[in-house]
């Protein structure tokens, strides 16, 4: 009997072991893991990096703004670019992407920014309408200049 005891325990003893050495190998898996992450910078994380929050400003002259708007009335379904100024800040650093292209983006949920047909941006009364857009930052000027961390739209 005492021969049984001896092994009841030897057999838990070593399942206790397995289960020890599974728990240490994943803790080294990721104690190696955040190592790894702490010695990269946000920037090397990327634009996405949830520990950071970014901002994102898009500029267009009135002029190409109407343009849109113009785009929009001819066609609910255009795809037309305009001009655009994007800047990127994040960790005190900021990119900025002069001549980005920007146009109105989505199937259902595509409407005009701005205003009723036919009316143009810095008439009385316009309101603005939620909508949604795509930037495209290699639109005009095709080099590694104009990403953002790999990411051109």
């Amino acid at each position: 009997m005492k021969n049984k005891i001896y092994n009841k325990n030897l057999s838990v003893s070593s399942r206790l072991t397995e289960r020890l050495l599974v728990v240490l190998m994943l803790m080294a898996v990721f104690s190696a893991k955040a190592a790894s992450q702490e010695d990269t910078s946000p920037h090397e994380i990327g634009v996405f990096d949830i520990n950071s929050l970014p901002s994102i400003s898009i500029s267009v002259s009135g002029t190409d703004w109407n343009s849109l708007l113009e785009k929009y009335d001819a066609d609910k379904n255009t795809r037309d670019y305009i001009r655009c100024k994007f800047c990127f800040r994040k960790d005190g650093e900021q990119t900025v992407i002069e001549e980005a292209g920007l146009r109105l983006h989505g199937n259902t949920s595509r409407r005009r920014p701005e205003g009723k047909t036919g009316q143009f941006h810095g008439e009385p009364n316009i309101m603005f309408n939620h909508c949604h857009y795509m930037v495209n930052t290699r639109k005009y000027i095709k080099d590694d200049d104009h990403e953002l961390g790999g990411i051109e739209k």
